[in-house]
């Protein structure tokens, strides 16, 4: 699972906002399904998250909104 967040304010154009990003969500899919297909020695798969990321990605998202 991924989050993608864009942050902008009133003076950023939307349509350039919805082109960027589908552009980056276009590349980082291909980067994310390159990463599932290589092996633990490789940084795929196999290298697991810290037990506490959750909750500090939570915590995180909290303070910016």
């Amino acid at each position: 699972m991924a989050l993608f967040a864009t942050v902008f304010d009133g003076r950023t154009n939307l349509g350039l906002v919805r082109y960027y990003a589908a552009e980056t969500a276009l590349r980082l899919e291909g980067t994310l399904a390159e990463m599932k297909t290589r092996g633990p020695d490789e940084g795929g798969e196999g290298d697991q998250l810290s037990s506490d990321f959750q909750s500090s990605a939570v915590e995180a998202l909290d303070k910016l909104f």
